[in-house]
């Protein structure tokens, strides 16, 4: 789970060829942590 990365940072992992598909997202910790609960509940 990534969270909180900076649009800026997020461009220039674009442009640098690295994609994180796989990589969950969140806007914030606090989004962050209720994706990770809600997964591990199922």
């Amino acid at each position: 789970m990534l969270t909180g990365i900076q649009p800026a940072v997020a461009m220039t992992l674009i442009e640098l060829g690295i994609h994180l598909q796989d990589v969950q997202t969140a806007l914030d910790l606090e989004q962050g942590l209720i994706k990770l609960r809600q997964e591990l509940e199922g």
